[in-house]
């Protein structure tokens, strides 16, 4: 199948499966920006690339043992040449992906990243930040969309999903950057996403149709 079909293809599917209710703080950055998320399961990626509100230029950052662990997923990816594949799932990112994305972003292209380094299964809650996105948003003094995602960790047929856009934040560039600067910077991410997801739990219900969706990747 061709890639430019699959993002049409995709967005039919995802609001046929589930409930997408996105919601926007602000307009979005006019140039390239770094997309930054909290992270619940295999969904998340797509989700975000599908619903974005304005067309974008993006590139991914993926641990490779995750990401092209099947046959079908190397198929895929192959086609996806803005898929950085990382060493491992610990967060660290290795000196080659930091080096690319660095290259993408000369390039005009933006990231989604999701600082937690790997998905965290638990509703309303987020893992400590690694540093890769301050990192970067400080070396370029590129503005930080930060993004809330309630409801992907336990997916089934109809499942409401919301996605809450916050308002971007400013990054001075500062090549030179201390421990501080990174600290103060993951805590400013943090704590905007934080406050889009928190208080929510998830629906009880009875029934589940498509349960299998939540362990499908």
């Amino acid at each position: 199948m061709p890639y430019p079909l699959l993002t049409p293809i995709g967005k039919i599917l995802l609001h046929a499966i589930f409930d997408i209710r996105l919601s926007i703080d602000a307009p979005l950055p006019s140039g390239h920006y770094i997309i930054s998320a909290n992270h619940h399961s295999w969904l998340d990626p797509i989700l975000i690339t599908l619903i974005w509100p304005r067309s974008v230029d993006l590139m991914y950052i993926g641990p490779g043992d995750v990401v092209i662990n099947t046959w079908w997923k190397k198929w895929f990816i192959g086609g996806l040449h803005r898929v950085i594949l990382t060493p491992q799932r610990s967060g660290w990112l290795g000196m080659a992906a930091s080096k690319q994305v660095l290259q993408g972003f000369d390039a005009g292209l933006s990231l989604l990243i999701f600082p937690e380094g790997d998905a965290y299964p638990q509703e309303g809650r987020i893992q400590p930040f690694y540093n890769g996105v301050a990192y970067f948003a400080l070396k370029k003094g590129l503005p930080i969309v930060p993004v809330g995602l309630c409801g992907t960790a336990d997916l089934y047929y109809r499942k409401r999903i919301f996605v809450h856009i916050g308002m971007p934040i400013e990054i001075p560039r500062s090549p030179q950057y201390d421990k501080k600067q990174v600290e103060d910077t993951l805590k400013i991410i943090e704590d905007s996403i934080r406050r889009s997801i928190d208080g929510y739990r998830d629906p009880d219900v009875t029934s589940k149709p498509l349960h299998w969706l939540t362990h499908l990747m």
